[in-house]
Order: C-alpha cells, then sequence, then structure tokens
C-alpha cells in the first residue's frame, strides 16, 4: 500500500510539471488545488486498479487517500521551495507561477546517461537551481 501512495503522489507531480497551461490567464488564481486534486484521484484509481489486478495483495485502504494528498501537498512545497517562491498557499498560486516552476523542471522522470554509456541513473525531478 505504501508503495501504491508513493507512486500516485510521484505521478501526480510528474503530471503537474507537465501540465499544458497555454491559452490560460496567467494571472488566474485558485486554480491549482482542484486541479491537482483531480490528477491525484486519477493516479489514485490508477494505483488501486493496479493494486487489486496483483496476486496476493493486502486490502485496498482508501482511508489513505488523505495521506497521499498531505504528501502531494508537502511534494509541491518542496518544489516552490526550490522555485524560491516563498511560503505561497495552492490556492495562491498563478498560472505565470506555474508556468515559471514549470521553466524550471529540466526532467520529470529522467534518465542521465554518461558520455560512455557506462553509468546510467533514474531520476524523479531535476529541477535548475537559481541564483544571484
Amino acid at each position: 500500500m505504501a508503495s501504491a501512495i508513493g507512486t500516485a503522489v510521484h505521478n501526480s507531480v510528474e503530471d503537474l510539471c507537465n501540465i499544458d497551461l497555454s491559452g490560460r490567464d496567467g494571472e488566474e488564481t485558485g486554480w491549482l488545488p482542484p486541479t491537482a486534486n483531480a490528477i491525484l484521484e486519477k493516479q489514485w484509481e490508477q494505483e488501486k486498479e493496479n493494486f487489486l489486478g496483483t496476486p496476493r495483495h493486502p486490502r485496498w485502504k482508501q482511508e489513505e487517500f488523505p495521506r497521499a494528498r498531505k504528501l502531494l501537498i508537502g511534494s509541491l512545497n518542496i518544489l516552490f521551495a526550490k522555485a524560491r517562491t516563498g511560503k505561497i498557499a495552492l490556492s495562491e498560486v498563478s498560472i505565470d507561477i506555474w508556468r515559471e516552476i514549470q521553466d524550471m523542471v529540466l526532467a520529470a522522470e529522467g534518465t542521465l546517461r554518461t558520455s560512455c554509456g557506462r553509468l546510467m541513473g533514474r531520476l524523479d525531478l531535476l529541477v535548475s537551481d537559481y541564483d544571484e
């Protein structure tokens, strides 16, 4: 169950980092909480389907969804900290702020390889680190 929660949260952050916001008003706020929740619900249902399709598993714990939501909010707050947006409520994140965050994301779920191809690794999220 812990793995299913982690995967749902991880995939939700990835989907949010890749969301298409073209044509949206840059000053729009209040969009992130319902969007994040809808994406998490979609990922949650996908993980539930995978979980229940696997033989020899314990029961699905629907009551863990609020925990998954808290973990998603925590993950987004880490992303805000990396983007140096300061402490900001999800409901106050404008489309323009999110576009800036998307610009900082170099890769969401990627593979890094050395030029010789002998060493490689997977990464969840690679973010530019801007300084003065």
